[in-house]
């Protein structure tokens, strides 16, 4: 899924307590039946969209009921939490609500994976079973247009990305042969399915990508030369487009794509039992995959379970090499959500835990499942970990960095009062958003003794000595000017909108960064 959703929890050289985190604000959104949170977004101004799934009718939260089955539920909170407006997108069947980016123009782009036809304000047929479903929305919420893409059966959309002139990459995956949308037959199950449409939503290509068994898309990546680099978990054996041997059950399958969505190269990576469910992030050092693993040491897994299904996390080359890889886990259950890295460069992952202390889980479980945060070095060693959660279950999803040095825990939970959480379940599930702070703050690594000047800036600064591999980055993680070799010279913010902004840089091959303010 999709995007940098951590900036600059705390710096590489602070080995944290999970007592250092507090929770300073929280909020249950519901009705009377389930409602599951995917995605998340911090807007520039302070503002937040939350988006995800509902199944019921007007009460608790909601102000509409479902049109069908599932529809998608987008809220708009305000810097405090509350509520400033909802909306439901849905027709009369299922309308999975998967994923939401913000474009270039500052309108939105909502993914659904969707069997409705024509019906509640969905104005567009599927092709067959379940659809890719896209629509763009402006800040208020207003729909601007709507698309389907599919075939006769199946297709369920995990991510989409922006490219620089504008249009998108839609990838997940699909089981239909050639019908509808899709020109090329499944080779098996499932395969990765991947889609590119214009700006206003007119397809470009679409490929196809797979094996002769299940092979399920869940993230991708856009590398600096153009690539795209999907990842998901595959089931199948050599055949089709996989060359490669499947180390057990399911293991992470990496296929990298040219612009043109034709065939590069694809990798590998696992142990002999399951990998499942990998999140990807792209980063000037590599790239971060997190899975959920049950494997013991074999094939590329180089460490044992800790104990029933671990976060597996890997770093890889852009070119596909394993660099190394990390079990992180207690002695019952975890299940890897997003990875994302902050701007210290420390990567972080968010999920879910059902273990009390053992293994590297510093705090007991406060019910069945909690959401659990793992902060880990960019060499795989564990740093610190955080609990939070109430006596039910609590599935954590990801996290996001407010500009006041607060962080926002997103994902779903059906606990009452307890443990950590402050209010009652509206219904089966809700919403959970958790903010949390640390009393040490934002810690900014000794690079060097290099200074970031002017700070504040309104037109531009400049750092007093050369560095490698500078990246400027929003606050919602964006990266918005790479520079692959700085030699001291000025660079302008002229065109950047005013906020936060994180330098980050490379210095005798370690990473660092520098916070900006733009007036």
């Amino acid at each position: 899924m999709r995007y940098i959703l951590l900036i600059a929890i705390f710096a590489l050289n602070l080995h944290l307590s999970a007592q250092e985190i507090t929770i300073t604000d929280q909020k249950t959104l519901g009705g009377n039946n389930t409602e599951s949170l995917g995605d998340f977004m911090l807007l520039d101004d302070g503002t937040m969209l939350a988006f995800g799934r509902t199944l019921s009718s007007t009460s608790g939260d909601l102000t509409t009921s479902t049109n069908g089955d599932y529809d998608g539920w987008l809220i708009k909170l305000n810097a405090d939490l509350s509520l400033q407006w909802q909306l439901n997108f849905g027709g009369s069947l299922t309308d999975y609500a998967e994923v939401i980016v913000e474009t270039s123009d500052g309108n939105f782009l909502l993914g659904f994976s969707s069997s409705s036809s024509i019906s509640g304000n969905k104005t567009v047929n599927t092709n067959g079973d379940l659809d890719y479903w896209i629509v763009k929305v402006d800040a208020a919420g207003t729909i601007l247009w709507q698309a389907t893409y599919g075939g006769a059966d199946s297709e369920e959309l995990l991510g989409i990305k922006e490219l620089s002139d504008g249009s998108f990459i839609l990838a997940g995956h699909s089981r239909s042969n050639i019908s509808g949308d899709k020109t090329e037959n499944s080779y098996g199950s499932w395969d990765y399915w991947v889609v590119k449409i214009s700006s206003t939503g007119t397809v470009v290509w679409e490929t196809t990508i797979g094996g002769d068994s299940f092979d399920k898309l869940y993230d991708l990546e856009v590398l600096t030369n153009g690539q795209i680099v999907l990842c998901g978990h595959s089931y199948s054996d050599i055949s089709g487009n996989k060359t490669t041997p499947s180390f057990g059950e399911e293991d992470v399958w990496l296929v990298w794509l040219d612009e043109d969505g034709d065939f590069i190269q694809e990798e590998v990576f696992g142990g002999t039992n399951s990998e499942l469910f990998p999140s990807l992030i792209n980063t000037p050092g590599g790239l971060y995959i997190s899975c959920s693993s049950i494997s013991d040491q074999s094939g590329l897994k180089s460490e044992n379970s800790v104990g029933g299904t671990d976060y597996w996390i890997c770093k890889i080359s852009h070119s596909g090499n394993l660099i190394w890889d990390k079990t992180i886990g207690g002695s019952q259950n975890e299940s890897s959500g997003k990875i994302v890295l902050t701007a210290d460069y420390q990567i972080v992952v968010q999920g879910s835990s059902f273990s009390d202390v053992s293994g590297v889980k510093t705090e007991n479980s406060n019910g069945f499942s909690d959401y659990w945060l793992v902060g880990l070095d960019t060499s795989g060693n564990f740093v610190w970990d955080k609990t939070i959660g109430g006596s039910g279950y609590d599935t954590g999803i990801g996290v996001i960095e407010k500009a006041d040095n607060n962080y926002i825990l997103f994902g779903y939970s059906d606990s009452n009062i307890s443990g950590d959480k402050d209010e009652v379940c509206r219904g089966a599930e809700d919403y959970w958003i958790v903010e949390v702070s640390s009393n040490v703050g934002i810690g900014e690594q000794n690079s060097h003794q290099i200074t970031l000047f002017p700070n504040p800036t309104s037109e531009g600064f400049r750092l007093n000595q050369a560095v490698n591999s500078l990246t400027i980055v929003t606050l919602d993680g964006r990266v918005i000017s790479v520079i692959e070799k700085y030699n001291g010279e000025f660079i302008s913010t002229e065109n950047f909108p005013g906020g936060i902004y994180f330098v980050q840089f490379e210095v005798d091959g370690i990473y660092y960064s520098k916070k900006v303010v733009v007036r």
